[in-house]
């Protein structure tokens, strides 16, 4: 067992290899690598419109964690709780990740409705994962920072990997 760590959201994992993935904010296994490898970014210097497109992106993470749980809550059966509580963890990750780049503290969580019908949370999730890879590609493309476009590309990725979910379940 070794100690590695994601090199996108900072995250511990004790294993023997590799995951695909990072099970704490759900990136490529690629950005996950020895601990020692780890940079900590928290509070990093960047220019106002990343700054601005750092406040964006908490804002969606935290509406799409508030929205994950309403959906877990609500959802039918337990597979779809499960998946819906998992995607929840994944963007409060992005959250405390982005907020520390920010050098700010988590907002609240202020709670969401969702619909006591899993095909139409389903198709919500869809549409909110739909806007946020968009969104997050955009401030990859633009942010001038290379770290920011590193993690906004990495979120865009896991992003568009649970927008591949919903559809799957939609």
């Amino acid at each position: 067992m070794r100690p590695l760590r994601c090199l996108i959201c900072g995250e511990t994992y004790i294993g023997r290899e590799t995951p695909d993935r990072c099970p704490f904010c759900g990136v490529a296994g690629r950005f996950v690598a020895e601990a020692a490898e780890y940079v900590d970014y928290e509070g990093m210097e960047m220019c106002d419109s990343s700054k601005d497109f750092v406040r964006q992106a908490m804002k969606i993470e935290a509406s799409n964690v508030a929205f994950y749980q309403c959906a877990a809550g609500c959802a039918g059966n337990e597979v779809v709780r499960a998946v819906f509580k998992r995607i929840a963890k994944h963007e409060a990750e992005h959250l405390e990740l982005l907020a520390e780049h920010l050098g700010v503290e988590e907002p609240e969580i202020e709670p969401e409705e969702c619909s006591d019908d899993d095909a139409a949370n389903m198709q919500q999730s869809h549409d909110r994962e739909d806007r946020a890879v968009k969104l997050y590609m955009r401030f990859a493309s633009e942010a001038p920072e290379p770290r920011l476009k590193e993690v906004f590309s990495a979120i865009a990725g896991i992003e568009q990997e649970h927008y591949k979910i919903f559809n799957t379940f939609g």
